[in-house]
């Protein structure tokens, strides 16, 4: 299910992509050939697309064409969420939610999760509302200010 998903999410962006080596990448991974998609993928990504970080970030995060690691899917989810992008917010914001491949920290998580809600990303907000249910009333309010205070960076 989830690589439908990636699958569909890429394929739905690959037509406003402007990298050639980006739809190269879509190709590949479409036909399972990961490795080749990774190497397609990083160009675009090194130059600031959104989704290739994404992408990056969701293939390392499951180990698709490179060895699974969570520290560098979470710095390419990173890299996709500073620009905007609402599934890297989502899966960023569960990193920091769960201390996995980024410091547990629940303030960032409600940010990220609360960034991806407002984007209409799907089960991001029953994710920060059930996070909030464990957050003191200060931390709430301060993640609150910083999403209010967000701006989405450029490539």
């Amino acid at each position: 299910m989830a690589r439908l998903l990636l699958s569909a999410i890429i394929f739905l962006a690959s037509a406003s992509s402007a990298y050639a080596d980006f739809d190269a990448g879509v190709a590949a991974y479409q036909r399972g050939d990961f490795e080749t998609a990774i190497k397609e993928f990083e160009p675009a990504a090194e130059a600031g697309d959104a989704t290739a970080q994404f992408t990056l970030g969701y293939m390392h995060q499951f180990g698709q064409g490179v060895a699974q690691d969570l520290d560098e899917a979470a710095r390419w989810y990173r890299r996709a969420a500073e620009q905007g992008h609402p599934a890297a917010q989502y899966n960023l914001g569960v990193f920091h939610q769960d201390g996995q491949g980024a410091p547990r920290d629940d303030v960032a998580a409600y940010i990220w999760l609360d960034l991806a809600a407002r984007s209409g990303q799907m089960f991001a907000g029953a994710a920060r509302n059930a996070l909030a249910r464990r957050m003191s009333a200060e931390d709430i309010a301060e993640a609150q200010r910083r999403v209010r205070e967000w701006r989405p960076r450029g490539p």
